[in-house]
């Protein structure tokens, strides 16, 4: 009986093997956390650089990952991060509409809930927001929620930069004349619905807007006081252009420089038609003007 029980003990042994300290064995289960063993300020640096979705990821890892982004210096937060994939929607005219609009709907409400918690859990006499850019569609009440929360970030924390990047469900030449103009009353009832969130502005780009008013614009440069750049693609902004003395507005803001992108079937350039660049430094009292082939493909 006593050599049976010895032959039991020895075939346990022969089944599980010790393990001897620093063997592979033993340093598998250290290796697979060993990025979580970094300092709080490497691992900030690391998710700074991600995607926001991919940094929202992280944070089910455990109670410490899930604390790391409300300490992010760059708050990054993009509704093209929620749309879906090109291919994934129809190319019928009206199914594919539907199905835009409806994933329009979906990204901005994924952009208000994203932005609204990321900017709950900070401490307002925390860590200085390096940059808090916000891009969003000009489509029901997402951007004035976004707005006013923006508003709210800019008058409670430190924020060195903010951006707002606004986008419109219809692309570039996809947009007819009556298409901007009613972008364009969106846009203002946004802009008067958030003036705070406005004047804190270091960065605004525009797209696909035609204002009633040939002088919005000097409205915006006169609410922004901070801006250093505002960008228009595919907006109605020649009236204004022709009118207006940008020089003028350098003392509104220390350095602001203006990008105005448009369509232009003007015979003055090398082609009959294309997308025509116009730049201005107001500081530098600069203007440059591209004429470029239509070929660029927005």
């Amino acid at each position: 009986m006593a050599r049976t029980s010895r032959r039991r003990e020895a075939a346990k042994l022969m089944a599980k093997p010790s393990v001897k300290a620093g063997s592979p064995c033993e340093l598998k289960g250290n290796e697979d956390d060993r990025i979580s063993k970094l300092p709080n300020d490497i691992l900030l640096n690391i998710l700074d650089r991600l995607d926001f979705r991919d940094v929202t990821r992280t944070s089910v890892l455990s109670r410490r990952w899930s604390q790391l982004p409300a300490n992010l210096s760059r708050l990054k937060i993009s509704a093209l991060s929620f749309m879906p994939s090109q291919t994934s929607i129809s190319d019928d005219e009206l199914g594919g509409t539907l199905l835009r609009i409806n994933a329009v709907n979906a990204a901005n409400a994924a952009v208000v809930k994203a932005t609204k918690s990321m900017l709950a859990h900070r401490d307002p006499g925390g860590c200085t927001i390096r940059l808090l850019s916000t891009m969003f569609y000009l489509s029901g009440d997402a951007p004035i929620s976004i707005g006013h929360t923006v508003g709210n970030a800019m008058a409670t924390h430190r924020v060195e930069k903010a951006e707002l990047v606004v986008l419109t469900e219809k692309k570039g030449q996809m947009c007819s004349i009556a298409d901007l103009a009613n972008y364009g009353t969106r846009f203002v009832s946004f802009f008067n619905e958030c003036h705070n969130a406005f004047a804190g502005l270091t960065r605004l780009y525009l797209e696909n807007l035609s204002f009633r008013e040939s002088d919005f614009v000097s409205n915006i440069l006169v609410t922004c006081k901070q801006l250093n750049y505002l960008g228009f693609f595919n907006c109605d902004t020649e009236d204004w252009i022709k009118s207006s003395k940008l020089n003028t507005h350098s003392s509104v803001t220390s350095v602001l420089s203006i990008a105005v992108l448009t369509w232009s079937n003007s015979p003055g350039f090398q082609n009959s038609h294309g997308w025509r660049l116009r730049c201005w430094d107001l500081q530098k009292n600069h203007h440059w003007c591209w004429a470029m082939s239509h070929c660029l493909g927005f």
